[in-house]
This record gives structure tokens, sequence and C-alpha cells, in this order.
């Protein structure tokens, strides 16, 4: 009877078989999500999915600052921008911000001169400048007498529709005299972003690091931002001295970023939001080839021998499309004239180097063009120039975006369109 009380003792003190699946997950997770904080301490990984590459971005002072009305816009004076990939300069420059806090060397006015033509020129980081000495707004600009044209660059960084569409109806009609517009439109079909179609991005630079993110809607005023979104900011790059970021840019290495974990403190859920990013990433992605592509991605939707009429409005969404079209009409009924430019996606040429023309972004913005009589450049002639093998010298080193070779070289062939 003794013996038979002991055994139901220690039964009741023993973790049954069932019990310890559950519990070998939560400990296996706790400890990854313990290895994560710890390797994002020790400066390996940057906490957010999308920086699990060897990545180091860091800029002198904050450059750029909420805005209700464009999302964000840039500051101070000269900021200097650097980023660093597996020990070699991906950009590094100073980025000029002028007095409307757009990327530019020229100041903006509201009045027109006598005589002037003005564009206000629209686009994503491909027209923003962030990432190379001078944007190709500005270069083109430098070619013209600007008492009888000027272009005024209203482009930023991870912008699309939804940031335009608010800066053109909450900034320039209200406060600005204008003859035309110009929308630079980049879309990629690798990563399904297309600017025609993008949610508000946010971006702000805090003492310590700068962050952004892209929101359905865009926050009324700078307290509900702090309130409601900063917190879901991904870090992008950190804040050094300007003599911390020579240093490591003369030795051209990852700096070691412990000082880095006191900014991360109380530690929180990074594993989570890994995961969390990479199924939403991948999620999209498949949602993308579903709703793109019948069978092929590469052949039905990226091959010139596709010739199926699209229903544009269905595919990317009525809601988005009508911020489009709400500019489009605009213009139209105001007399100001539109031109359309396609950004060329690198990826997209690598993926298809015959038929890249062709491509899904650069059908609907050419079905735009007939439906608004608007003006249309195909970006993609930067690489009909281009020898196949030497593609890869006019963007920078592991990043799909443009040098400055390839700004020279788009900015040359603009101007023989002009």
């Amino acid at each position: 009877m003794k013996n038979s009380r002991n055994e139901n003792i220690l039964r009741k003190g023993r973790i049954a078989n069932w019990q310890l699946v559950p519990l070998s997950i939560l400990t296996l997770y706790l400890f990854l999500e313990l290895l994560t904080y710890v390797l994002i301490c020790a400066g390996v990984l940057r906490p957010d999915f999308n920086s699990l590459l060897k990545n180091f971005g860091a800029s002198d002072k904050p450059y750029a600052h909420f805005d209700s009305t464009s999302g964000y816009k840039y500051s101070g004076h000269l900021p200097h921008l650097t980023n660093i990939h597996d020990g070699r300069i991906v950009y590094d420059h100073a980025m000029p911000v002028n007095n409307n806090g757009y990327c530019s060397i020229y100041d903006y006015s509201y009045k027109k001169k006598t005589g002037c033509q003005r564009w206000m020129v629209f686009g994503d980081s491909y027209t923003a400048g962030e990432i190379t000495d001078t944007t190709w707004v500005d270069l083109f600009q430098k070619g013209l007498n600007r008492d009888s044209i000027e272009f005024y660059n209203f482009g930023l960084e991870g912008a699309g529709i939804s940031n335009w569409h608010s800066i053109f109806f909450k900034e320039v009609v209200p406060q600005y005299e204008f003859d035309g517009v110009v929308l630079a439109v980049f879309g990629d079909l690798r990563s399904t972003s297309y600017d025609l179609t993008r949610d508000f991005i946010i971006k702000h630079s805090f003492v310590d690091y700068s962050g952004l993110n892209f929101f359905p809607t865009l926050p009324e005023t700078f307290n509900r931002f702090e309130e409601e979104y900063k917190e879901q900011l991904f870090y992008e790059s950190s804040i050094y001295s300007a003599d911390r970021i020579e240093g490591y840019r003369a030795k051209l290495i990852s700096p070691e970023k412990q000082d880095f974990c006191f900014k991360l403190f109380p530690p929180k859920w990074y594993f989570s939001k890994y995961l969390s990013d990479a199924f939403q990433f991948i999620r999209k992605y498949n949602s993308f080839q579903k709703k793109y592509a019948s069978k092929d991605l590469d052949a039905n939707v990226l091959n010139g021998s596709y010739k199926a009429e699209v229903d544009y409005t269905k595919l990317f969404g009525k809601e988005k499309m009508q911020k489009t079209i709400d500019i489009l009409n605009y213009c139209r009924d105001h007399n100001k004239k539109i031109y359309l430019i396609s950004i060329p996606s690198y990826n997209i040429v690598k993926q298809d180097s015959l038929y890249y023309h062709n491509n899904l972004y650069n059908r609907h913005l050419k079905q735009l063009t007939e439906q608004y009589h608007c003006g249309f450049f195909d970006g993609y002639e930067l690489y009909d120039s281009i020898p196949r093998d030497h593609r890869d010298k006019f963007i920078l080193y592991h990043d799909s975006h443009w040098n400055r070779k390839g700004i020279d070289l788009f900015v040359k062939i603009l101007s023989r369109k002009r």
C-alpha cells in the first residue's frame, strides 16, 4: 500500500510524454529569441527581416522627419550617407537637401518666373537621389535654361502613388504654379513592387537611428505618429559621428555595433518579427504569381509573346488605381501636361534579356498613355545601348539601383527624346 502511494506521487511529479513536445518547442523558441537578440546586439543582424544580409547603413546626422502631407521630408544640410556591404562601399556621398525638404541642389519657389515652364516630378528612390551623388532630375535640369523650363523633384525613397497623391493635392496644387506633371514609375516583378500600388511610406530619424515602413494610411499629426507608428518602423540605418563613419569607410569593413543592444532594451520578440515578415513576403509573392501569371511567370508576364488583354484595375486594385486616375484627371481637366516615364528594373532585364520592354508595368503605363494622351518615355532604352555582359556596370554593387554611370546614360538618352 505504501509503495503504491509512492508510485502515485512520483507519477504526478513526472512530465507526461505528450507534454514534452510543446515544452521542447517552447524551449527552442525562447532559445531562438534569445539568440536573435544577442546577434542583433553584436551587430551580426539588424532588427528586421530585410536586413539579414551583411549590410551597414549610416548617416552623420538625422536626415528625415515625419510629415503629415508627404509621409516624410529630408532635413539637415548635406547629410553624409554611407552604405557598406560585405566590406565594400555601395554608396558614400553627401545628399543635398533644399528649402522645401526634397533632395535637390535647387531651392523651390511657389511662383513661376514669367515665361518659364515648370514640371513637377514624382518618383521613388531612383528619382529621389538618396543613394547617389545627384538626382537624374537635377542632372537633366543642368542641361536646360532654368529661365525657360524647370523641373521640381518631389521624389522620396520608397514613395509611390499614395505619397504622390497626398503631395500633389495637399502641397503642389494649393501652393505651386506649374504646367505639367512627370510620374517616374518603377516596377519590379521579383519584389512585386510597383509605384502605382504602394501604401504610404513613413521615414523618421531619431537620435541614434533612422527607421521606415509602409502603412495603409498617413497619420494626421506627429503626436499620432509617435503614439501609433514609431514602434512599427523598421530600423534602416544608424546615426554616427562623421569621424566614426569615416573610420568605417576607410577600413571598408562592416562595423561592430556593440552599443546597439542598448537601443534595443528591453528585448522584443525579434525572432517572431523575422518569421512574420518572411511569411508575409512569401504570401505576397505567391499571391502575385497566382494573380499575374497562370502557369509561368516569365513566359506569361514578361515575354513579348504574351498578347492577352489585362484588366489592370482588377489586377492592381481599384482603390490604388483611383489615386493615379485622380492625378491624371486633374491634369487633363486643368490643361496640365502629363508625362509618364518607366524607370527600368535591372531585375526584369536580367530575367528576360530579350523582351524586357514588354514587361507588365510598361504595358500598363502605355495603356495609361493612350487613354489620357500622355507623353511617354520608355526608360528601358537605357539597357538597349549596353552590351548584355556590361549591364551590371551601370548599377550599384549589391543593389539594383543605378549608379552614377547609369544616371548619366539615362539622362543622355532622355535628353535626346525631349
